[in-house]
């Protein structure tokens, strides 16, 4: 073999079941890949094994180049006698200690082209000392032997007759195939060693003619053929060890001649020979160490994208399958794949490179991108797109199975596959390097991309082009210590905004925080507390940071399809939730010149609520949004928090684990950034009023459903924050937009309040009233186009809108919790268990929309609550039916959730020990009579039965239909009437006491106002991490609701 280097590296991904030693060392149809003998630590050795056996190999070709001590005793603590011997000293025990242990086959084919090994007997006793080893690998029972070269070899017999039965297949490169058998008599077989289409042939198609001629030979003679499969050969060492052979028209047809020929064995060349560019895994550092122009060479260029469609290929192989129509993706996806090309023209200028650029390049490469797909059985109409650039260079309509491209004219850029499903991106890839039509070295090895592969956008080329792209306000220009202004420099994502930027585009004027302290120091004379200090020293990144921030990878990005779709989830499911960015930082900003932490916070709240992209998950969003944050890189504070607030999108763990990583935690984190902005406080005069009111409210929100969602202390005081409502002008006029908003931030503050108030003792009496006018202000105020039913006789369901059902399914919530018997012996609460079936009628019409994994956490909270009240009613014989019909459906959709969410796998489990306690309980005859007094019968008289499986079972019987009280219909024609036409509300339920009271009537004192923060002692909280309102009824002996 051709060698001044041997490479070793790994193999990875396929599926391939472990077989024991015997069966790996005799398999059937064995395919092998030739694996180079290098110094390789016994770690990597395992690793190699291991890799290889789970693609499916059967085991390693050794080459070994070694010509071993006159003494065989001293194999292995003697040197040998030329340069290969420091390569091999302990490697080949090491690779035989593992097989052994791992049940992996190996055989020797001992290179013969080196010039070391002249005759076999140069080896006869070496190899005698490992072919009694369980790994070594036999082909009908018999040890194979290979070869690199040795045509000239005719002393086979006596070869045999030292060592005893053995196959001599070896590997030929420089023979007639017509004639060698006839040549070598003595062999067993022979091995094809050219798999490349020959230079001199030009640009064409690999041939199989000699694979022809050497099988047909063989058989003729009663003897093995094994065939090779290599992608390309390319060596640019030394002048000697300059050439190239194609690697375009060659892997993706070879792979199919050798199903359609069907040899003995196969070999694929090579698992690790780096100087020859053929490798395909991993390279391990340590046999390169000595060789700066092999380094060169494979920098950057690992080609493990070949791991996405070996495993394909080695089970069709295995199946004996005659062609490659039924290779599918191995992954469980809809496609798989890989592709490859040169990241240098064929034309291009390397003239400062001392060896120059080999004439084979001209006569043999071309300018093309190559690859395969395999598309899953019932997968049709996918297409596959190459971009190099923003140019276009092929697409390919695809069928299932197996697909092989080339698309020529490649020209300087960065190559793109993408594999689209309609207008969905299902699958592609794009490697770290740029094609280029100049390089300081004549470089033609391939970069190899897999569709499967974490997808890389760009390679980091200087610590300014890494620092641009950290901060949206940072200045990252000189290295080591990377200096960040608190002005922005003109150049800035933030320091140079276009006039014609909305006014309401976020500027950001300095960084001063937030100071109160003069509330209580203030004297005679006046104090500036709000200007910044002197000298301030600019906060720094240290190299240190730097290289974490390189290792991390936080500037790669998602390609424009993926990111556009991306953004496009968030604007649509999480920003009227969460609208805490201005689309002008997005919008009117290229990706090179927005907030890296922005970008990935943004693109981890649409990933949550979209289906999986392949190579882009939330968490690797999430883990580089973490690390920028916490590193600082970010100079902006409105930004950190709007980032913060976005990462609580990620929330990995249920409430029931301690956990750095979920909305609780970042919540705090957030609110106490906020305070130092002073986000608290009305933003009177501020160009960002909209927004920070946006913000402040977000963080009040998600403060209120943590609290209720998991029964904690809340972070914000309202009593110390005087930050006025929501109105359309914070929203720029979007009245739509603030009419959303502010209702979901008015429900939330409620429910909040009243969860609160349940932790503490006696405290949900003393707030009880106020609760139900709140609440009842609320529904009579809601906008009509936020509203479920029409204002008609049944009031039938109005047209769907996924948003006023998420704003209801919040609404009925607080009326279960509200209306739970004070007593859990009491009867069951006929509001509670109404409330309950209008949440399971409402997720019902989710999941049949597929609308669950738009949703948020919270929303488990909202299942367990609905199933807890429907739990109430499996006692009585004629509701337990309906309550099981409704339990089920909540259920159902945690268990959906829970594929999204691990918050739902608590619920989810708490409902089902709770339901096992109801069933085991003797059942008690008849329902109570039904009581739904006027004023309760309120909270329902917007509603008709079309999303409620008891309305008809209760209603109907009620003794008399349910009535409003004088007091609340009054009420209700007060609140009508102080809708504005712009639906720009007087109050949201948190404005100041005053407020509240005039909106009432001013019927609530001083001492019944709600007090929006409240204490809870810490015996209130349970095991589950939550409020043990939800649980406690169960450890009293009865469940009331």
């Amino acid at each position: 073999m051709r060698l001044t280097s041997a490479i070793v590296a790994g193999l990875l991904a396929g599926v391939s079941s472990a077989r024991a030693v015997e069966q790996r060392a005799t398999a059937k149809k064995p395919v092998f890949a030739h694996y180079m003998i290098g110094e390789i630590t016994d770690a990597h050795t395992r690793q190699d094994i291991v890799d290889a056996k789970t693609l499916g190999f059967d085991g390693f070709a050794m080459n070994f180049g070694n010509k071993p001590p006159a003494d065989p005793s001293k194999y292995l603590t003697d040197s040998f006698t030329d340069q290969f011997a420091y390569w091999s000293n302990n490697t080949v025990d090491r690779l035989f200690k593992n097989a052994d242990d791992l049940g992996f086959g190996l055989f020797f084919s001992f290179d013969h082209a080196a010039g070391h090994l002249k005759d076999p007997s140069d080896y006869a006793d070496y190899l005698k000392s490992y072919i009694t080893r369980t790994s070594y690998f036999k082909f009908n029972n018999t040890p194979v032997v290979s070869t690199f070269g040795g045509e000239n070899v005719y002393t086979w017999s006596d070869f045999k007759k030292r060592v005893g039965d053995v196959l001599i297949i070896p590997g030929y490169y420089q023979i007639n195939p017509s004639t060698t058998f006839t040549e070598h008599q003595n062999i067993d077989g022979v091995f094809n060693w050219n798999s490349w289409p020959q230079t001199s042939a030009g640009k064409v198609v690999v041939s199989t003619n000699d694979d022809k001629t050497f099988q047909s030979k063989a058989k003729a003679a009663s003897k093995l053929f094994m065939m090779g499969i290599s992608p390309i050969q390319f060596k640019h060492l030394d002048s000697s060890n300059n050439w190239y052979r194609r690697g375009q028209d060659n892997l993706e047809y070879r792979l199919g001649q050798a199903l359609d020929l069907q040899p003995d064995m196969l070999q694929f060349q090579t698992w690790n020979d780096a100087g020859e560019s053929h490798y395909m895994g991993n390279l391990w550092d340590e046999p390169m160490t000595t060789s700066t122009a092999i380094q060169a060479q494979v920098k950057d260029r690992d080609h493990k994208g070949y791991w996405q469609i070996l495993p394909a290929f080695i089970q069709a192989w295995k199946r004996g399958d005659r062609t490659t129509a039924n290779m599918v993706p191995t992954n469980g996806k809809p496609v798989q794949g890989a592709f490859w090309h040169h990241t240098l023209t064929v034309d291009a200028n390397c003239g400062s490179d001392p060896l120059g650029k080999s004439q084979d390049i001209k006569m043999a490469a071309e300018d093309a991108v190559s690859g395969i797909v395999l598309v899953a059985k019932g997968k049709t109409n996918l297409v596959a797109v190459v971009n190099v650039g923003t140019k276009e260079l092929g697409k390919q309509t695809l069928v299932e199975g197996y697909n092989k491209f080339k698309f020529t004219g490649l020209t300087p850029g960065k190559v793109q596959l993408e594999v689209w499903d309609g207008s969905t991106m299902i699958g592609g890839g794009y490697g770290k390097l740029e094609v280029t039509n100049s390089a300081s070295l004549c470089n033609y090895n391939f970069q190899v991309v897999g569709s499967a592969a974490p997808l890389q956008e760009q390679d980091l080329k200087s610590e300014v082009d890494f620092g641009r792209r950290l901060s949206s306000t940072a200045s990252l220009q000189e290295p080591p210590l990377l200096e960040r202004q608190l002005d922005p420099p003109l150049n800035s994502p933030f320091g140079n905004i276009p006039s014609s930027m909305p006014e309401s585009s976020y500027r950001p004027r300095n960084s001063v925080s937030y100071l109160g302290r003069l509330e209580y120091l203030r004297g005679d004379l006046p104090v500036d507390d709000d200007s910044e200090l002197p000298n301030k020293v600019p906060h720094r990144l240290s190299t240190t940071d730097i290289e974490i921030l390189r290792i991390q990878q936080v500037t790669e990005l998602p390609p424009r399809a993926v990111r556009e779709s991306l953004l496009d989830a968030f604007w649509t499911r999480c920003y009227p939730w969460t609208p805490v960015v201005e689309r002008s930082w997005i919008d009117e900003r290229s990706p090179g010149t927005t907030s890296l932490l922005l970008q990935h916070a943004i693109f981890l709240a649409g990933s949550r609520v979209s289906a999986p992209v392949q190579n882009y998950t939330s968490e690797d969003f999430y883990k580089k949004a973490r690390l920028l944050f916490w590193m600082g890189a970010e100079d902006d504070p409105i930004i950190n928090i709007a980032s913060a607030c976005l990462l609580q999108w990620w929330n990995p763990e249920g409430p029931e684990r301690v956990s750095l990583d979920t909305s609780s935690f970042w919540v705090r984190v957030c609110v106490g950034l906020a305070y130092q902005v002073g986000l608290h406080r009305e933003p009177n005069g501020k160009p960002d009023a909209g927004l920070r009111k946006r913000i402040w409210w977000s963080l009040v929100t998600r403060d209120c459903l943590i609290n209720a969602g998991h029964g904690r202390p809340r972070a914000i005081d309202l009593k110390l924050a005087d930050v006025s409502p929501i109105s359309a002008l914070d929203f720029d006029g979007a009245a739509a937009s603030s009419d959303l908003f502010a209702a979901y931030v008015g429900i939330s503050c409620i429910l909040g309040d009243l969860t609160q108030s349940y932790l503490r003792k006696q405290g949900l009496q003393e707030q009880k009233k106020s609760l139900e006018d709140r609440l009842f202000r609320w529904l009579k105020t809601l906008p009509d186009h936020l509203q479920l039913c029409r204002a008609t006789e049944g009031r039938p369901l109005k047209s769907y809108s996924f948003e006023a059902r998420q704003l209801h399914v919040q609404y009925f919530t607080v009326l279960v919790i509200l209306n739970r018997p004070l007593d859990p012996k009491l009867a069951p609460s006929t509001a509670s268990l109404l409330a309950s079936s209008f949440i399971a009628g409402i997720f019902e019409d989710f999941m049949a929309r597929d609308e669950l994994r738009y949703l948020g956490p919270i929303f488990t909270f909202y299942c367990l609550t609905a199933g807890m009240a429907q739990l109430s009613c499996f006692r009585y014989s004629e509701f337990v039916g309906l309550g099981e019909q409704n339990l089920n459906i909540m259920a159902r959709a945690l268990e959906e959730l829970s594929r999204r969410w691990p918050t739902a796998v608590g619920s989810l489990k708490h409902l089902m020990d709770v339901r096992e306690k109801a069933t085991q309980r003797p059942h008690l005859g008849h329902f109570p009579d039904i009581s739904l007094p006027a004023t309760t019968a309120q909270f329902f008289s917007d509603f008709g039965p079309d999303l409620c499986r008891m309305w008809h079972a209760i209603y109907q019987r009620l003794p008399q239909a349910a009535s409003f009280a004088p007091r609340e219909l009054e009420m209700a024609g007060i609140l009508q009437g102080l809708r504005t036409p712009n639906n720009q509300h007087l109050d949201l339920d948190i404005s100041a006491d005053a407020a509240v009271q005039q909106l009432l009537g001013n019927q609530l004192t001083s001492e019944t106002a709600l007090e929006p923060t409240l204490l809870q002692p810490q015996e209130w909280f349970g095991p589950y991490a939550m409020g043990n309102w939800l649980m406690t009824d169960w450890d009293q002996g009865g469940l009331g609701w």
